[in-house]
């Protein structure tokens, strides 16, 4: 009686053929090429912020807030602003409010 033969090493054998010559065609350069598409130069250098006292002026708050003149501040609008701010009857399912996410404690962010 012979030794028992494995069917399956002829599978494996092309297997691990397969997997030698899939990672030699990723080593190729011209399939890495093809991969990561076209090399070019690209400049990093940063310009130093010559006056930081001047990026701070141009971003600082207002003074006073911008009304249109169309449509004046009044302090019925604030209250009706505020209340509808903290009602949570607004939401999909009346129970979260603005102020739920966007917590006064928190500087309203």
């Amino acid at each position: 009686m012979s030794a028992p033969r494995f069917v399956c090493s002829g599978l494996i054998g092309a297997a691990a053929a397969a997997v030698v010559a899939g990672m030699a065609g990723f080593a190729h350069p011209c399939l890495g090429a093809a991969i990561i598409g076209t090399v070019r130069e690209v400049s990093v250098e940063h310009e130093a912020a010559q006056d930081t006292d001047g990026i701070k002026a141009e971003y600082r708050r207002p003074a006073l807030i911008p009304f249109p003149s169309e449509n004046r501040f009044t302090l019925a609008k604030a209250a009706l602003g505020k209340k509808l701010y903290f009602d949570p009857r607004l939401s999909a399912a009346s129970s979260k409010s603005c102020a739920s996410c966007h917590s006064p404690g928190f500087g309203w962010g």
